[in-house]
């Protein structure tokens, strides 16, 4: 064996023992990811539901003040104090403090007062919405770290294969004369310096 089978096959040996290793572990990061992509998407669907749900507690919520502001309302423009009150006692927090801003304006005079109570945002606002939003939130935010988690994923996949073929590679190299096995060695070993260095700065789970 001439010192050139020599080196080719000792250089063959690393190349194939490396590749071998990366290759697994490229496959176990490949399903890492892979998990987390499918747990992110289960969360995120969750998240939407219970988004949905908040907001469905606030149509609810806003149509029962509305017939209550209404009753109310008739019950002032009609000169009935004592119904008005007994109403507005009975407001929740949320169209109480509304109101009575909406009241600071003087709407029964002023043109240019709010409609109602439901036309001020900053003084009428539900916790159910707020909920709403920090649920869609949140699942707009698992739903970005899917899609990442799914690009590393089939990162991790196609560095698996390419790690695959750098070791069948230097298996074919041994099998061939030179030059030709130094020239297959080589493809080999370029394929797997770029494969280790792209694995190197990809993210681990």
């Amino acid at each position: 064996m001439s010192t050139t089978e020599r080196i080719v096959d000792i250089v063959a040996v690393v190349v194939i023992s490396f590749a071998t290793i990366a290759t697994a572990w490229c496959g176990y990061q490949a399903a890492r990811w892979s998990a987390l992509q499918t747990l992110s998407y289960h969360e995120a669907n969750d998240a939407q539901i219970a988004s949905a749900e908040m907001s469905n507690r606030s149509i609810i919520r806003r149509a029962d003040d509305l017939q209550v502001f209404l009753q109310y309302e008739a019950a002032a423009f009609g000169g009935d104090a004592k119904l008005a009150k007994f109403l507005y006692d009975r407001f929740p927090p949320e169209l109480k403090s509304a109101t009575d801003a909406w009241l600071k304006s003087n709407p029964f005079v002023n043109r240019h007062a709010p409609l109602s109570p439901f036309s001020l945002p900053r003084m009428y606002h539900l916790a159910t919405d707020e909920q709403a939003a920090r649920d869609a939130a949140r699942a707009n935010d698992l739903v970005s770290e899917a899609v990442a988690a799914n690009d590393r994923s089939d990162r991790y996949i196609l560095l698996t294969v390419l790690f695959a073929s750098s070791s069948f590679l230097g298996g074919l190299s041994v099998k061939l004369r030179p030059p030709f096995s130094a020239i297959v060695l080589a493809l080999a070993a370029c394929a797997l310096l770029a494969s280790s260095a792209t694995m190197a700065v990809s993210p681990v789970r």
